[in-house]
């Protein structure tokens, strides 16, 4: 779609097939797929999806269930408003960061449910940003998926936390170079392993 037009569209239920149909016709390029095997109940194939709209600078990423539906996922954007800052009925998670003289939304929103009202919302009322400006880098991507940070489920929630965090450590930046050159220079400066502590 060449440009972002109002489009509803609720993953619950829909094929995997159909969902990346809807998400490449709504200009988003599907720039790296880690499949990945799920062995809980029984053993399924899936996928991480990491996608990224060129003209808006806004990164999609989520994971399958069962093969063929969407676990979850966000998309991540730096947003920067017509006008003074204001908040937005399109804000799902964010923050508000100076950068110089300017105010930029740092976000991202589930991506299962209103994304693409949400970005045309938005896109209406502002400019997203790309790209991306240094920022409080905690609303990044984390190029990671649930079994990446899987746990038995009697190992408790620490456990699980302190997997999550390793994964964030360990897979986020190998991911990160896996992606597309100008996709690395268009996120990088919001990338929480790119940040000095």
């Amino acid at each position: 779609m060449g440009s972002l037009g109002l489009v509803i569209m609720n993953t619950w239920r829909m094929d995997i097939k159909d969902v990346l149909n809807e998400i490449e016709k709504f200009g988003f390029k599907r720039i790296l797929d880690v499949p990945f095997e799920n062995y809980d109940e029984k053993r399924t194939q899936e996928h991480l999806y990491i996608y990224f709209h060129y003209r808006t600078g806004i990164l999609l990423q989520f994971d399958t269930y069962n093969g063929n539906h969407v676990n979850g996922g966000y998309y991540y954007y730096q947003w920067k408003p017509y006008g003074s800052p204001h908040n937005s009925p399109a804000f799902s998670s964010g923050g508000w960061e100076k950068i110089g003289d300017d105010y930029i939304w740092e976000g991202h929103g589930d991506c299962r449910d209103g994304m693409f009202e949400s970005i045309s919302a938005l896109e209406t009322d502002g400019k997203f940003v790309t790209p991306w400006v240094k920022a409080s880098c905690i609303f990044s991507p984390t190029l990671v998926h649930y079994m990446d940070h899987h746990v038995d489920g009697n190992m408790g929630w620490d456990a699980g936390y302190d997997l999550y965090k390793k994964a964030l450590r360990e897979k986020t930046p190998k991911r990160f170079i896996m992606l597309p050159a100008d996709i690395q220079e268009a996120i990088k400066n919001n990338m929480r392993f790119n940040r000095k502590w």
